[in-house]
């Protein structure tokens, strides 16, 4: 069986294409957590920076919400993958002369 191209460079379906999409999700988590880091030491500095009480729940919190980011977000990236790697199948049926599969 050989890969039929179009005349065309089409990217959808490709493993670049799926790379891709992956390393902009993957930045945005990284990103996202960044920001928590960042809202939490501003919370801190907008309190009192010397109550050790605050400072312990600050932390708490902070930790909290990345879990939680990187819980939800493993859970839809899972999904993605899932969805994604039946696409490039299909892509690859399409490209070689067969009907999509659904």
């Amino acid at each position: 069986m050989k890969l039929r191209k179009p005349p065309y460079p089409d990217v959808l379906g490709t493993a670049v294409y799926y790379w891709v999409h992956v390393k902009h999700r993957e930045t945005a988590i990284d990103m996202t957590i960044e920001i928590i880091h960042h809202a939490a030491a501003k919370e801190l500095l907008a309190t009192t920076p010397n109550d050790p009480f605050e400072r312990q729940m600050t932390d708490v919190m902070r930790d909290w919400a990345i879990e939680s980011l990187i819980q939800g977000a493993w859970i839809r990236e899972y999904h993605m993958w899932e969805r994604d790697t039946k696409e490039y199948f299909d892509w690859h049926y399409l490209r070689n002369g067969y009907e999509r599969i659904n």
